[in-house]
């Protein structure tokens, strides 16, 4: 088999399903995702495909390291804290 062969064998994009289960992530987590753009994706027909290549190197990509959400009433008593903490540092 030539190599042009085997690169036909193995298909260049993936489902949004095929997509989620290399990440580990739901299915509908990853149309999310699509949506958002954090998932490279390619809309042919009513088909939306995701780069095999360009998923490859989302994944080998470094992460930035982002601070969890905080929300809700942790949000509040977080806001609360900080300006506490001002209103301290100006007396």
């Amino acid at each position: 088999m030539s190599a042009a062969v085997a690169a036909l064998s193995e298909p260049e994009t993936l489902s949004v399903d095929e997509a989620a289960r290399v990440l580990g992530i739901g299915r509908n987590g990853a149309y999310e995702a699509v949506a958002r753009g954090e998932i490279p994706s390619i809309r042919i027909g009513k088909r939306i495909l995701v780069p095999r290549r360009q998923l490859l190197e989302l994944l080998d990509a470094p992460q930035k390291s982002a601070e969890p959400a905080v929300t809700g009433s942790k949000a509040l008593r977080t806001i609360s804290d900080a300006e506490s903490s001002e209103d301290r540092r100006a007396t």
